[in-house]
């Protein structure tokens, strides 16, 4: 794959991922594809290592109802080949307690054939543990 076609298919996740429809959000995924949500799964529910759209589907269910994207706003978006990876500014609205709150993210992207067969994702975990956690209280 070309630099376009990896930044189109990264363009597009995120334009299906402020639908906030897992069908959407996945369309760009490939069946094999490697999650990767960097923390500690023991503190944080959403940490961990997800392999096959079959697996991601049902936290992806879970985290897409509860954690509405409002706005989301890429900082940067760098490219070679066929990896990416991106930084975020979002703006999220988690639905069981209706706290909007504002994040910052980084992505990193491996494309082939058109989708997404690998994506890691940073992201400031002791926030969302305590927003998760305010559900619970």
């Amino acid at each position: 794959m070309n630099r376009n076609d990896t930044e189109s298919v990264v363009r597009q996740f995120y334009a299906d991922r402020m639908t906030n429809d897992v069908d959407r959000t996945l369309e760009t995924w490939a069946d094999n594809v490697v999650f990767k949500s960097v923390g500690c799964p023991d503190s944080c529910k959403t940490a961990g290592l997800f392999k096959g759209l079959d697996v991601i589907r049902q936290p992806a269910e879970a985290i897409l109802s509860s954690l509405i994207w409002k706005d989301m706003t890429i900082q940067s978006l760098l490219v070679d080949g066929n990896q990416a990876s991106v930084f975020y500014r979002v703006t999220v609205l988690f639905k069981p307690t209706g706290e909007t709150f504002e994040t910052e993210v980084a992505n990193l992207f491996t494309v082939e054939n058109g989708k997404i067969t690998s994506f890691t994702e940073y992201l400031d975990t002791a926030k969302f543990v305590r927003v998760l956690e305010a559900e619970a209280a």
